[in-house]
C-alpha cells in the first residue's frame, strides 16, 4: 500500500494512504479551488469524486419518549404502542436517527 508522507519541521509527520484493498478502478479526487471558510467541510459535489466545501449538517430537532411500563406478550410479536412522538421535517430530505432500548426478561 502506497501513501504520502508529509513531514513537520518538528519532526512528526501526517500521511494520505490508499485503501487497504484494491478498488474496481483508477480513483481520483479533486479537490477544490478554494480553501473554504470557517465552518464548512470538505464534502463530495454532485459529480463523484470531485470535492467542494459546504455547510456542515445539523441536528435542528431532538425528539425523546420514555415508558418505563412492563408488558406480558403471549406471542413473538412484539408490538408497543404506549411511545410516541412527533417529528417535524425540514424538507424532503431530511434524515432520522431513531434509537430504542428495550429490555427483556
Amino acid at each position: 500500500m502506497s501513501k504520502l508522507k508529509f513531514p513537520h519541521a518538528s519532526g512528526n509527520s501526517m500521511s494520505i494512504a490508499a485503501p487497504a484493498t484494491n478498488p474496481a478502478s483508477d480513483l481520483e479526487l479533486k479537490l477544490p479551488a478554494t480553501i473554504g471558510t470557517a465552518g464548512q467541510v470538505l464534502k463530495n459535489s454532485s459529480t463523484p469524486g470531485t470535492l467542494e466545501f459546504g455547510a456542515a449538517g445539523k441536528i435542528l430537532q431532538v425528539v425523546q419518549a420514555t415508558t418505563h411500563s412492563t408488558n406480558n406478550y403471549a406471542s413473538v410479536d412484539f408490538q408497543n404502542t404506549i411511545v410516541t412522538v412527533n417529528i417535524t421535517p425540514v424538507n424532503s430530505s431530511s434524515k432520522f436517527l431513531i434509537k430504542s432500548v428495550v429490555h427483556l426478561g
